[in-house]
């Protein structure tokens, strides 16, 4: 075995030049220079990517600092440390929620940070329904863990089903804010300054990222299916029933259409608009905070949840036309709801597990031999815990809790 040390090159260098020893010298003096200058850049790299990945964790705990502080306060501006960091936030929608950018300035460093933020309800009450011309009959397979508030004291209710308080009531069904719901629908509209793609321009296989430090990108859907890999800050708009694959990959995407049918086995992190229809098929997988909101004003719609599906974030639907005596309804089959299950018409549950809040003006059962309004069958409904962040969209109060971090 041979080995190759430094003095056999030398002594090999030293055969070929000779006695030329200058030469020899000078060959080693520059071969070791170019050596040490190598590993001394190598370390400043290190060192310096290092440094920038320690001031960006630095800098994220102190927006993380700031948007906490703000929860409890009226501010939007912090300052740490006599003004040598500064921290300034502002909010506008995304989607259901709120979108919060925290802006963190140190010397000559200005960097953004984005979460998305939610209510935090005040009464993590379990159920609660408006309709006072019905009183509410618990029927069997029910269990509700948490305060009910109910409209009517004429109910058939056993005891044994409710782990909570019951409250009867006339107070007021929240209602979604008018001002909200017209700013959600204005954001669907193609403006003359945005960022717009056609979908037909992004293959299937193509992985789309936007980055919520950039304007939001609004691609408009000119084919049915969506089976791409979208992530970050994205807009799809639709003019036609769109399909959304399981072979697609979303997260944090908005989505708007007249009509949605997400298929079987669906899995992603995303909102849903539609007008006059939106369907979730069985054993879809939507994670928190996702929502899926059917937004109607004609009273011709319907919001179904398929079996064996699993909601984190938000069920909702908003009748816009009151006058109107049609109804919509909102039905929940087989299904688990993290979050909040909302409906100002009807609501059909059976066989749902929600874990949250459930409120609905009244809700619909209907078997194989008669229909019945606000009876509550084959359902479990629990309380939210204090973790849980409810829509921006129905007006619990003003406190905010963050959801959570945005990717740069």
């Amino acid at each position: 075995m041979n080995i190759v040390t430094t003095k056999s090159i030398i002594s090999l260098i030293s055969k070929k030049y000779k006695g030329n020893a200058l030469l020899l010298a000078l060959f080693v003096v520059v071969i070791i220079s170019l050596i040490t200058l190598f590993i001394i850049t190598l370390s400043d790299i290190s060192n310096k990517a290092e440094a920038k990945v320690i001031r960006n964790i630095e800098m994220q705990n102190f927006a993380e600092n700031a948007l906490e502080l703000s929860y409890n306060t009226n501010n939007n501006t912090f300052n740490f440390f006599d003004n040598e960091i500064i921290a300034n936030i502002s909010d506008k929608l995304f989607g259901v929620y709120l979108l919060k950018e925290i802006t963190v300035k140190h010397s000559n460093l200005n960097k953004s940070f984005h979460a998305i933020s939610g209510y935090q309800p005040d009464t993590l009450s379990a159920i609660q329904l408006a309709n006072s011309r019905y009183g509410v009959t618990i029927g069997k397979h029910v269990q509700i863990v948490g305060n009910c508030y109910f409209p009517s004291k004429n109910m058939a209710i056993n005891s044994k089903n409710i782990k909570g308080q019951v409250f009867f009531t006339n107070q007021n069904f929240p209602q979604p804010q008018n001002s909200t719901v017209s700013a959600i629908q204005q954001s669907f509209q193609i403006q003359p300054n945005d960022s717009v793609l056609l979908l037909s321009n992004i293959s299937a296989n193509e992985y789309l990222f936007n980055s919520f430090t950039n304007k939001t990108l609004k691609i408009i859907c000119n084919q049915k299916n969506i089976e791409h890999y979208i992530n970050g800050n994205v807009m799809l708009i639709s003019t036609d029933t769109i399909f959304i694959s399981s072979n697609s990959k979303l997260n944090n995407v908005i989505i708007y259409a007249p009509k949605i049918i997400v298929e079987e086995n669906t899995y992603g992190k995303m909102q849903l608009f539609a007008e006059h229809g939106l369907e979730i098929k069985n054993n879809v997988t939507l994670k928190f905070p996702s929502a899926a909101v059917l937004l109607n004003s004609n009273n011709n719609g319907e919001l179904n949840i398929g079996k064996y599906s699993n909601i984190n974030g938000a069920v909702i639907l908003i009748k816009q036309n009151n006058m109107n005596n049609k109804h919509l309804t909102l039905q929940i089959s087989n299904s688990t709801v993290n979050g909040l299950v909302y409906s100002n018409d009807y609501l059909k549950i059976d066989s749902a597990d929600i874990t949250g809040m459930c409120i609905a003006r009244e809700i619909y059962y209907k078997d194989l031999f008669s229909m019945s309004i606000n009876k509550i069958n084959n359902v479990t409904i629990q309380k939210a815990n204090k973790k849980l962040s409810f829509p921006v969209i129905i007006p619990f109060n003003n406190k905010h809790q963050t959801i959570n971090w945005l990717p740069y």
